[in-house]
């Protein structure tokens, strides 16, 4: 509804503050119920992929919150791209082991590339004037 009547801080604080109580809050009280067990896939795949999707947020931050077309279709397709990727791995038919080399020796070295491209834009666009 924020979103709507144009008040985005109560929109974005909304959808972090969810986040989070989702996280302390749901995590926390089915721990109180019974022991949680960690997944390798969550550790080797998923939390990686979180630090990265944090990390490609810092050039946004560093452009005054401005998302271009170009960079949220970007996004868009890298979402579709790991949910896919979890469904192959939900389906058998593909292996820890690839998931996690497709992560780290194809998927990061250009998620790299492409936050280094986007600062370095950004710094000399900000600088050059």
């Amino acid at each position: 509804m924020a979103a709507l009547k144009g008040e985005r801080d109560i929109a974005i604080g909304n959808v972090v503050g969810s986040n989070v109580f989702n996280i302390l809050g749901v995590l926390g009280f089915s721990a109180l119920l019974g022991e949680l067990v960690v997944e390798a896939q969550s550790l080797y795949f998923d939390i990686p992929v979180l630090l990265m999707a944090t990390l490609t947020c810092l050039p946004l931050f560093l452009t005054g919150f401005v998302l271009s077309r170009k960079e949220g279709t970007a996004l868009m397709i890298a979402y579709g791209g790991y949910v896919i990727l979890l469904i192959l791995y939900g389906a058998g038919t593909v292996s820890l082991e690839r998931l996690t080399g497709f992560l780290y020796f194809i998927l990061l070295p250009v998620w790299v590339l492409i936050v280094l491209h986007e600062f370095f834009s950004y710094t000399k666009t900000r600088y050059s004037k």
